[in-house]
């Protein structure tokens, strides 16, 4: 719950994790870095959870990554199907714990977590990453060379994008800078290596000036400057259509998406009215908080995410409502 609405389960767990909110697949596997921190040798108990069979893999393995390994070797000898369709489900691998999260400069926990992800390790060949120093210079290196997924690549970069987030350039008191002279660099390049530079740059800008007067179409008082050759007014205007004029593909989901939400947002509200919340809070969540029986957000986005993957009698009956079918965007 928000002061402005009220969200549904599947966004509420994507904000909490701080996760996209698009499609994801059918079954998740969480992994705690903590626990690949904590290394079980073969010798001991069995749990055969991810974290173990990994680093205690056959040696022909060795050189994958925990990311590989899940991938190409785990979830072939887990496969898993639908109850009613018979569909072998899509897998997907979700990793927490250790604060690691895509950050600019890289800080130890990111560093830390990266290697624990993307670097090969076992039982018979642990990380060292007592040197925090060492550790975040060769995640970077791995970074910087993109010995990484492309995914993981891109995550970091929108981390130096957006660095500068909420902080603008602008002519008020308290403002960081009064101007901002970027190179966007041409369309391509933007749709390769980094989506929305032009957005978010652009987003930091309080004004564009008083175009039209004493500077003419070049205002001094503007906060945004541009420069090379690859600027232009159509691209701010018309980024959004292809050179027909269509609106992009990715245009028209992204509004199919947010009017879904916003239709689930005003069903939200209907259900989970101002009586229906001031109850909940009054029985539910006083009886959570007040016998501590969710002690930590770890806690709490384990449980909301069981509550997904393994609903109840009542939410089973109720999930299929809010789930979008596999064609939703397609059309």
């Amino acid at each position: 719950m928000t002061s402005k609405r009220l969200i549904s389960i599947q966004e509420a767990v994507h904000e909490i994790d701080r996760l996209s909110l698009t499609l994801c697949s059918d079954d998740i596997t969480s992994v705690s870095l903590l626990s690949c921190a904590k290394l079980r040798k073969s010798s001991e108990r069995k749990p055969r959870d991810l974290a173990w069979c990994y680093g205690n893999r056959d040696v022909k393995y060795e050189h994958y990554s925990l990311d590989r390994y899940f991938y190409e070797v785990f979830i072939k000898d887990k496969y898993e199907k639908d109850e009613d369709s018979g569909r072998v489900k899509d897998r997907m691998l979700l990793y927490n714990g250790l604060n690691c999260r895509p950050c600019h400069p890289i800080d130890f926990n990111y560093a830390r977590g990266m290697l624990v992800m993307r670097k090969p390790w076992s039982v018979r060949k642990p990380l060292d990453i007592r040197n925090k120093q060492a550790t975040i210079d060769e995640s970077k290196k791995m970074l910087e060379e993109k010995k990484v997924p492309s995914n993981v690549w891109t995550e970091y970069k929108n981390a130096t994008i957006h660095r500068c987030q909420g902080l603008e350039a602008g002519f008020d008191e308290g403002d960081r800078w009064t101007r901002m002279v970027m190179d966007p660099s041409d369309i391509e390049w933007e749709i390769c290596h980094n989506p929305g530079t032009l957005y978010v740059a652009t987003s930091r800008g309080k004004t564009l000036g008083s175009r039209g007067g004493e500077w003419g179409n070049h205002p001094q008082d503007s906060a945004i400057h541009f420069t090379g050759d690859e600027i232009s007014f159509n691209r701010i205007r018309d980024c959004a259509k292809k050179s027909n004029g269509e609106l992009c593909e990715m245009v028209k989901k992204r509004e199919r998406w947010v009017k879904h939400l916003m239709e689930r947002a005003e069903q939200t509200a209907e259900t989970y009215n101002v009586d229906m919340a001031n109850k909940i809070l009054n029985t539910t969540y006083k009886i959570a908080i007040e016998q501590n029986l969710i002690p930590d957000r770890e806690t709490l986005t384990t449980r909301i995410g069981n509550m997904i993957k393994s609903p109840n009698s009542t939410w089973a009956e109720k999930k299929p409502e809010w789930e979008l079918p596999r064609t939703y965007f397609d059309g």
